[in-house]
């Protein structure tokens, strides 16, 4: 995990760009999945022309959401994917994610 310092004239992030963060960080803390689990590079080759969250869970039925929304999170996070909308919704199952 990468830390990283924000100054406080940093701080103008949205409210909702700020509970999506806090929303990420909680799947990160509550389901670690291993950075070598094949479900990281599945969702990414998944997200290349984009996919709702709630999509990349059925595509990934087998397993449980929880471990899908976390690796999904988690790779938000380390700037692999990207959601466009992270700033202006809260996530949810309609949440656009798209590789980097």
């Amino acid at each position: 995990m990468t830390l990283r310092v924000i100054a406080p004239d940093e701080l103008d992030d949205s409210r909702t760009l700020c509970e999506n963060r806090f929303t990420m960080l909680h799947y990160q803390a509550a389901g670690a999945v291993p950075r070598s689990n094949e479900i990281f590079s599945a969702i990414l080759t998944a997200c290349e022309g984009g996919r709702m969250l709630g999509e990349l869970e059925q595509q990934f039925f087998a397993l449980d959401p929880m471990v899908v929304r976390t690796a999904a999170f988690s790779l938000v996070l380390d700037c692999d994917l990207h959601c466009p909308t992270l700033a202006e919704r809260a996530l949810g199952p309609h949440s656009c994610l798209v590789t980097r």
